[in-house]
């Protein structure tokens, strides 16, 4: 039953989406089944994960592992009891030693167990947006763990290039999370404006273009990290690209 909500769900995403973005896609036919697959993604904006939904549902469902604080907004807890996300405690609620350890060593027991049973998981390796035009991993090791308790798993790299800059992304709020309501008032507002403006022109488009790529991944925590910025990274920083939305 979820699985047609989410169809209908991410229907409607991908018709809302195209009015604001121009979405070219390529190399997601060279991957292989559609059972314990890790798409593995770039992270520039909090909209590239609505945009992936959108092209992976219908054929792959991927549950993803989100920030916990997605549950508590009474919005978008239904949408995530929908994908079924596996929520993660914040870095900081780790640090502190407020139980957020033992919640995130659940999530990935839950990841690994669901990728053992033949889900698919999109996953962020940095855990967080971008806070540049580059890609940074330092010393996250999420996509480690479930490599070595999945070994059958296969990894999908996921480029997404075209939104560092966007008002969802961390770019335009000095380098903090925006927050996401506000961003989409923003956007929609500056969309509002411009037809009244220019009643007779269509509505500007921000081209986003988004990559599959299938690897095998290195077994070495920082090899890994070090391959993932190497590939992320591949066409130098990422431009600034002011285009709203």
């Amino acid at each position: 039953m979820k699985k047609h909500i989410g169809s209908l769900l991410f229907w409607t995403v991908r018709k809302l989406l195209s009015v604001r973005y121009d979405i070219s896609m390529q190399g997601l036919e060279r991957v292989s089944g559609n059972q314990n697959i890790v798409f593995a993604s770039k992270h520039p904006a909090m909209i590239d994960s609505l945009m992936l939904f959108g092209i992976l549902w219908d054929i792959y469902a991927p549950r993803v592992i989100i920030a916990e604080k997605f549950f508590s907004s009474w919005a978008l807890y239904p949408f995530m009891k929908i994908i079924d996300a596996i929520p993660m405690p914040s870095t900081k609620r780790i640090r502190r030693g407020e139980g957020g350890f033992h919640v995130a060593h659940g999530a990935l027991l839950l990841s690994q167990k669901r990728l053992n049973n033949g889900d698919n998981l999109l996953l962020f390796p940095t855990g967080h947006l971008m806070r540049s035009g580059l890609v940074s991993l330092q010393n996250q090791s999420g996509l480690h763990r479930l490599c070595e308790a999945c070994p059958n798993a296969q990894i999908v790299l996921v480029d997404v290039f075209g939104l560092w800059g966007s008002v969802f992304s961390t770019a335009r709020h000095g380098g903090k999370t925006p927050n996401m309501f506000l961003s989409l008032f923003w956007g929609i507002q500056t969309a509002l404006k411009y037809k009244l403006r220019f009643p007779w022109k269509k509505l500007p488009k921000r081209k986003v273009e988004i990559l599959f790529e299938p690897a095998t991944a290195p077994t070495d925590r920082h090899k890994l990290n070090l391959w993932l910025e190497e590939w992320y990274n591949r066409r130098g920083a990422e431009p600034f690209n002011r285009a709203e939305l």
